[in-house]
């Protein structure tokens, strides 16, 4: 008996060692379960707190000026609210000079400090793209993601305004633009941004500042009421706006040699064919006949030095010519009586310029600065690479003037007629009684004297992005790339 109820207390003893060692196994895997849960649950919370700094961290870039984050690295760090309306509270750190080129072990090195707060985020620019870094902190789980993008744009107008400048807009003496005008600039600061209007000034349609500005604080004036200045509204833009630098060819086309082309000893000189000249020199009021083929076709000429000093360029045929330019030899790029694709007709006892602006294009790279004086005449799109431009005399300009120099001059008693000037970079001075007739796109506007720029309301569709070389800016597709 006694033999039996030790076995029987031995298997009890066994299985109670048996269920012990169960219950604590079961005890950890649940354990473990709930500890993985809470783990889950707090990288998810983190994952999420990350993805949340980087969307506040985007709609704070979209709110400030694009030149706010040029060279520059900020920090935005704090917390979210409980509040039912499910705000923020945060911090920005310019952490520029502190942090390394390798911004991402920057930030990770420097996640202690931050520590404390659910989001943090880093965001600066590179090309074209805006990067953010952004850190979930919830408990003692961090998660990390990373996002590069580019805004998606339904397109910019580029000629609606008679004048756009991206700083600054400054009309002294009796200047008038004709037109809208606008700026990106958002307070006022003295040949740096904003709008300043002398006493006898006017710009007689609205004046548009920059996103977010009170507008009175973007604009000086010397008389004591807006109206005697500003005959439209002052208001502020629906958007700001970024104009890049037009494209330039790469590279001039390779073409067959033709030596070089003066008129020292012919009346007239005929291009029929494309080809590569080393010099082209038109003077003693001779002629030099390019023949430009049917339509639909285009002659391409490159010249290492051009000299035109007094005479006329005829372009025959219905095609186009396109003109690559390293260099000019002469003072000026035109000057004297030089006509350039502009036939002198009379009507009605006024000389009139006829030819087809669109029928000729100029690319000229060289860095010497291009200059129009005397009385010459052009018709057609100049395309400067680098140089500034200098349009002066009584010379006459008509068609589209596009650089990607920082200065532009048109001054004298010159003409542009029906013209665009696109010089996104450039400072544009339009000086003594100089006309344009037309519109412009400009880092800064100087009109002095008794200048005029008379809004062309169909220039957009006489100079299409397509002419002017900036079809890629015209629609941006939004890009994202989001990683860890």
């Amino acid at each position: 008996m006694n033999r039996k109820s030790g076995i029987i207390l031995g298997i009890a003893l066994i299985m109670f060692l048996v269920i012990s060692i169960l219950g604590a196994a079961l005890m950890t895997i649940v354990m473990g379960q709930a500890k993985q849960a809470n783990d889950l649950e707090k990288r998810t919370q983190a994952f999420f707190l990350a993805r949340s700094g980087v969307e506040i961290a985007r709609e704070y870039v979209n709110k400030i000026d694009k030149d706010d984050l040029e060279n520059k690295i900020l920090v935005l760090y704090g917390n979210l609210r409980d509040d039912d309306d499910h705000s923020y509270d945060f911090n920005i750190q310019d952490v520029t000079s502190i942090w390394s080129n390798n911004i991402r072990a920057s930030f990770e090195a420097s996640s202690s400090s931050f520590r404390n707060y659910e989001v943090v985020t880093a965001i600066w620019k590179d090309d074209s793209f805006t990067n953010y870094i952004s850190s979930g902190n919830a408990g003692d789980m961090s998660r990390t993601v990373a996002f590069k993008c580019i805004e998606a744009s339904e397109g910019i107008p580029v000629f609606d305004m008679a004048v756009f400048a991206d700083k600054y807009v400054e009309l002294t003496g009796s200047s008038k633009i004709l037109g809208d005008v606008g700026i990106n600039a958002t307070i006022f600061t003295d040949n740096q941004q904003g709008i300043k209007l002398a006493w006898s000034t006017e710009i007689s349609e609205d004046a548009l500042v920059g996103v977010g500005a009170t507008p009175t604080t973007s604009v000086v004036l010397a008389s004591r009421s807006v109206k005697d200045n500003i005959k439209g509204v002052l208001a502020t833009l629906d958007s700001q706006r970024t104009y890049i630098k037009a494209t330039f060819p790469d590279k001039f086309p390779v073409l067959d040699p033709k030596g070089s082309l003066s008129t020292d000893w012919a009346n007239e000189c005929l291009i029929s064919e494309d080809g590569y000249y080393e010099t082209i020199r038109l003077h003693g009021n001779r002629i030099i006949e390019i023949d430009t083929g049917a339509i639909g076709n285009i002659r391409r000429i490159v010249v290492d030095n051009t000299s035109f000093e007094q005479g006329k360029v005829i372009l025959l045929g219905e095609g186009i010519l396109e003109m690559y330019v390293r260099n000019f030899s002469s003072e000026n790029f035109l000057q004297g009586d030089t006509q350039f694709n502009c036939k002198e007709v009379k009507n009605k006892g006024k000389t009139e310029y006829v030819g087809d602006s669109e029928r000729l294009r100029i690319f000229y790279e060289g860095s010497k600065e291009l200059k129009i004086s005397g009385n010459a005449r052009i018709k057609g799109i100049l395309h400067s690479n680098k140089s500034n431009i200098f349009v002066g005399g009584s010379n006459a300009f008509y068609g589209l003037i596009v650089s990607g120099g920082q200065r532009v001059e048109i001054s004298g008693d010159c003409t542009a007629d029906v013209i665009a000037i696109y010089a996104p970079e450039a400072e544009l001075f339009l000086a003594g009684s100089s006309s344009i007739y037309g519109a412009v796109v400009c880092r800064k506007f100087h009109g002095m004297g008794n200048v005029r720029v008379n809004y062309h309301s169909d220039i957009s569709n006489i100079f299409p992005p397509q002419t002017i070389g900036i079809i890629d800016t015209v629609t941006v597709t939004a890009t994202e790339l989001w990683g860890e």
